[in-house]
């Protein structure tokens, strides 16, 4: 079994996240589905306080960079908001 990964969080750090969709299915090949996406991740960052550099939206998975701004909250809140908010949008 392969050791326990450290994250480290803070204010100021910049992380780059990958994602992908359910069973990397294209969910988001569609110009309505990208769009909504794009507007939840703005409802997330303006909700959790982060920067947000650059992002990549591909048919199946997400880039992110983004930048800590306010200090961490409960780990994988805002992942999970942005699950929440795309599955009220029924894509």
């Amino acid at each position: 079994m392969a050791p326990k990964l450290v994250r480290i969080h803070g204010r100021g750090h910049l992380h780059f996240i990958t994602f992908t969709c359910y069973r990397r299915l294209p969910l988001l090949r569609s110009f309505r589905a990208r769009n909504i996406f794009v507007e939840i991740l703005d409802d997330a960052r303006n909700r959790y306080g982060f920067s947000l550099v650059g992002y990549v939206v591909m048919p199946d998975h997400i880039h992110l960079l983004m930048l800590a701004v306010k200090a961490p909250r409960e780990e994988g809140a805002a992942r999970r908001r942005i699950i929440v908010m795309a599955e009220s949008h029924d894509l």
